[in-house]
């Protein structure tokens, strides 16, 4: 199971009020160049505190209206620092040094937030010491003003490196224990929905099994040959379905606690054995199997697939048309994967009914007939665990398509 938050969102998230704060501050600062700093640094700095408001305000709108994605988000805080980092430099060289110890600490230690990976803070701490070196050789006389200025920048830098390192850690382990958190709740759900539907699955053959056993109990060599042979053959369905039932249970966590190799995949052996599996099922529902002639190659582990091809005929054969006609096929991506499908000519499902199929343990009551919930659930965790996706196409009186996907080999 993945983890319940992705660190990327997160970041992207908690930049919309760093952006828009910032944004804020920078626009106020303008005035506040204009009246405090001397006419020369003013003229440089106004400007410069005015468009990085406005490159702000831009980005803070952009990331409330979901624009940006989440994968830049590293970017979009690198961008952010390096604004910060520049009017640092600029006020650095036209102002006094005490100022920049505090713009030190709350950029570098800032920044320890804004990044995933450590080794981007090492390179932005090399960048402010080179731009500080930089600054300091064209203009030597920039702590004539401040003789400790040096002094207090060589001592400060150090500190809020380990500021930023600090608050990065931090930052790491909180989405770790609230990833943790939410993927705790998460299988506390499942294990609950899990006991609900073993439960029902089981109960009602095993009381089916109990009425025959204490049937035949109660006249023991009593009954006529017709009901005796009719009930054993019911005992017998009945103690297949519930042991179906368990082998699905094994599988679903096989599926979560195995790593499985990925292998190039015979798919056209696969069907076939599936075939065999449902032959009976085929022929008392006189279904009509359509398979293509080859199959193209894809990656997967091939006892998890066959499970997956099971789980899709069987439905399409239970619940397609009278007489059934079920295709299958394949179709190629352009993300290099494929796209693998049974069509059914059955009745097909609303809208409501398709967003309930792949969730963990729904039981799902279709043409009078009620599953047991585990299936599709676990075709989905094996069709991600090998890395593609499910879904269904369908529409009421059209039918359905069940597809997986899989890496193409």
């Amino acid at each position: 199971m993945t983890s319940g938050l992705d660190p990327d969102l997160v970041l992207l998230r908690a930049l919309l009020p760093v952006s828009a704060g910032l944004g804020v501050l920078y626009a106020v600062l303008v005035p506040v160049h204009w009246q405090t700093l001397p006419r020369a640094a003013a003229v440089v700095m106004s400007p410069v505190a005015a468009s990085t408001a406005l490159l702000l305000a831009g980005v803070a709108l952009m990331l409330r209206r979901g624009s940006i994605p989440a994968r830049w988000a590293h970017a979009v805080g690198v961008g952010i620092a390096g604004l910060i980092l520049i009017n640092s430099l600029l006020h650095l060289t036209l102002t006094d040094a005490l100022a920049q110890t505090a713009f030190l600490f709350v950029m570098i230690g800032g920044a320890g937030f804004l990044f995933q990976s450590t080794a981007w803070l090492a390179v932005l701490v090399g960048l402010t010491l080179a731009s500080w070196g930089a600054v300091v050789l064209a203009n030597p006389s920039i702590f004539a003003g401040d003789p400790n200025g040096a002094i207090r920048l060589a001592v400060s830098l150090p500190i809020a490196s380990s500021l930023a390192s600090l608050v990065h850690a931090a930052r790491v382990r909180l989405l770790q224990l609230r990833g943790h958190a939410a993927e705790l709740e998460a299988r506390n759900e499942e294990l609950d929905a899990f006991a609900h539907t073993v439960a029902h699955a089981l109960k009602n053959p095993l009381q089916n099994l109990i009425g025959y056993a204490e049937l035949l109990g109660r006249e023991p060599g009593g009954l006529p040959e017709g009901i005796r042979r009719e009930a054993l053959t019911n005992i017998f369905s009945i103690t297949g379905s519930m042991d179906h039932i368990i082998e699905e249970l094994l599988l679903l966590s096989e599926v979560r606690l195995t790593e499985a190799a990925s292998e190039a995949l015979d798919m056209g052996a696969i069907v076939t054995a599936v075939q065999r599996r449902l032959d009976r099922l085929i022929q008392e529902n006189d279904v009509e199997i359509v398979v293509p002639d080859s199959w193209p190659v894809a990656l997967g582990h091939a006892a998890w697939i066959e499970e997956v091809w099971f789980s899709y005929l069987s439905n399409a054969v239970k619940y397609g048309g009278r007489p059934a006609r079920v295709e299958l096929g394949a179709t190629p991506q352009a993300d290099n994967a494929v796209r693998f499908w049974v069509r059914d000519n059955g009745q097909g499902l609303t809208p409501e009914e398709q967003a309930c199929l792949f969730i963990p343990f729904k039981r799902l009551r279709h043409n009078g007939e009620e599953g047991h919930g585990l299936g599709l659930s676990i075709v989905q965790r094996i069709t991600e665990r090998l890395g593609g996706e499910v879904g269904v196409e369908s529409a009421v009186g059209e039918g359905s398509t069940f597809y997986f996907t899989l890496p193409r080999a």
